[in-house]
Parts: C-alpha cells; structure tokens; sequence
C-alpha cells in the first residue's frame, strides 16, 4: 500500500503522512520511505514496525530504523577544536550523516587564543543535529590525516557522554575525542645525530612540530652539541601524537 505525504514544511525538513489503517494493519506493519517517483527507496535497514502500543502519532528520521513518541527537533551542539596558530583561519568541519549519506559544511561561530600557549588557538563550532541519530565529523580535507593516509579523520559525533550540552572536543590531527584540551610545555629534547660522513646540517638544521599531518604550530633552531650532535627542545602537547 501506498500513502503520500500530507504536509511538507520545508524549514523543519519535515513530512507528514497520515496512514488509515485497513484490518490486516491494526496488529501492526512495516514501512519505509520511498521517493514521489517511487525511483528511490530507503535501505533494506531502514525497514521499521508499527505495533498498537506506539500510539496514532511517531515520529521518524529517514534512514534511520528508530520509531519515536516525541517529534525530532535540530539540537544545538557544541564542539571545540585545538589548531595551530600558524593556521590563517579555523578549520572548517564536514558534519556526515551516516543514515542520509549526506554531508554538512559547518563553519566556526568563533575563535580565540588558547590560555594554555600562544602557539595553538581554539575555534567553537554550533553543529546542529537529531539526538541519537549516527553522524560523524571530520575537519575539511587537507587540514589532517593519518600516517600514511590523505584522508580526514571521521570521528562518531557526539561526544560519547550523551550529555549534549557539553561541548565534544578534540585537537586537530589527533584521532578521537577528548574531556579537555592538553597542557603544551618545552617538555621533548630532540637530539639528531649526523650521518658519520657528507652529513647535510652544516648549515643549520631546523625542526617542524605538528599535531599528526596538520600544519606545523612551531619550527625550531637545533643547536650543534661539541659531541657533532644537534638538540632542539619542542613544545609538546602532552598525550597527543606529535
């Protein structure tokens, strides 16, 4: 059987059916979306059960396999990001909807210096989502990636403490989520020693630091030891793959 959408409000993204029920409904049926022109149909996944004790009135998300009581509503979340300051401008973010197969560009609200070095800042992002639907996030391509790899780092969004209020965090170039941002201090000695012959410093030798692929946040002067070695003393966020 077939029902057609009876309403359509384009700034909530949101269609309404009404579905009369026949007799060999009333204990319950499956059903999915499908395009007007009947040429697309959601997943196989995505089949979903009406039974009696869901009530006249449920909403759902396209995609997704979750029957609800209560309407879905946008909610407004948080995310925090540590990036060089070397960087020109705050990343941007690539919000994906992993049901919908569908990206989002999220642009940051707002930036400032990070209290805890002069050599990183913090951008604030507002990413608007339906709670307990699957989404990831990502900065825009060719601000990070993994040893070895061009691609972005896909985080699962939010942050796991289902607290959405809170903001999710985390330091570009370094996988996962964290509960806050690390403390940067002179803390890594760097000695390099030469090759025993043709070695190639005798002009200087100098060292980038970075967070993962992301852009360096700091270059240092190595200094040549008496012992032909060089050292170079980096500022390093702690705990963060550098």
């Amino acid at each position: 059987m077939w029902f057609s959408e009876t309403a359509r409000d384009e700034s909530t993204f949101t269609s309404t059916f009404i579905v009369g029920l026949q007799q060999s409904m009333t204990r319950g049926f499956h059903f999915k979306l499908v395009s007007a022109d009947a040429d697309c149909w959601e997943p196989e996944r995505a089949n979903r059960v009406w039974r009696p004790g869901d009530g006249a009135s449920l909403w759902i998300k396209s995609g997704q396999v979750n029957v609800r009581r209560e309407p879905l509503v946008l909610t407004q979340v948080p995310v925090e990001v540590l990036y060089p300051a070397s960087m020109q401008f705050p990343p941007k973010l690539d919000l994906y909807d992993i049901a919908e197969d569908q990206s989002f560009p999220v642009n940051p609200s707002s930036d400032q210096g990070y209290t805890g070095s002069p050599l990183f800042r913090v951008g604030t992002y507002n990413v608007k989502i339906y709670p307990a639907a699957p989404y990831t996030i990502s900065a825009e391509k060719g601000t990070e990636r993994r040893a070895g790899d061009a691609s972005s780092i896909a985080r699962s969004f939010p942050q796991g403490s289902g607290n959405l209020t809170t903001a999710s965090r985390f330091v570009l170039g370094a996988d996962g989520w964290i509960p806050s941002f690390p403390t940067v201090a002179p803390s890594a000695k760097l000695v390099i020693e030469p090759a025993p012959s043709e070695s190639s410093f005798e002009n200087g030798v100098k060292v980038d630091v970075s967070v993962g692929g992301t852009m360096p946040y700091e270059t240092v002067d190595a200094i040549r030891q008496n012992d032909g070695t060089w050292q170079a003393t980096l500022d390093v966020a702690q705990n963060t793959r550098t």
